[in-house]
């Protein structure tokens, strides 16, 4: 397992990437409260996880199969939401309720996201275009 953490005030947030799918359950399991996203379970090689400390230890576990592409992770936290892409798949997980607010499948694989915070807008690239939603996943 891989780990990446970064501080900021009284909270964290760490990343990880598992070698197996084993370990990678065993680590959500032993969380406070964790939420499940994947994609093409049956072909899936990757096993990502994005942990929220705080009070409690929140994950949200990424299971899917890597083209190549790295997962992007947006942070809003005006909102309390993170938006995490993998494969074609952009979800928002409202951290406080802890649960998906939105979930988009496009046609192709995602390369960036961006934020427009000004505008309150999220900006997909991917393999064929753009894809604009606001910040509630409603699609522009």
């Amino acid at each position: 397992m891989r780990v990446l953490k970064i501080t900021f005030g009284q909270n964290a947030i760490s990343l990880q990437k598992f070698e197996n799918e084993y370990e990678f359950y065993e680590y959500l399991e032993a969380c406070d409260s964790s939420l499940l996203l994947s994609y093409n379970e049956d072909y899936a090689d990757t096993y990502d996880a994005i942990t929220l400390h705080s009070e409690e230890k929140f994950s949200i576990g990424m299971k899917y199969d890597w083209h190549g592409l790295q997962s992007n992770i947006l942070m809003l936290p005006k909102n309390q939401k993170i938006v995490c892409s993998f494969e074609n798949e952009i979800v928002c997980v409202d951290c406080a309720a802890k649960v998906v607010d939105f979930r988009h499948s496009l046609n192709s694989l995602i390369f960036s996201i961006i934020h427009v915070e000004q505008w309150s807008l999220i900006i997909i690239i991917y393999e064929l275009g753009v894809f604009v939603i606001d910040e509630k996943g409603q699609k522009i």
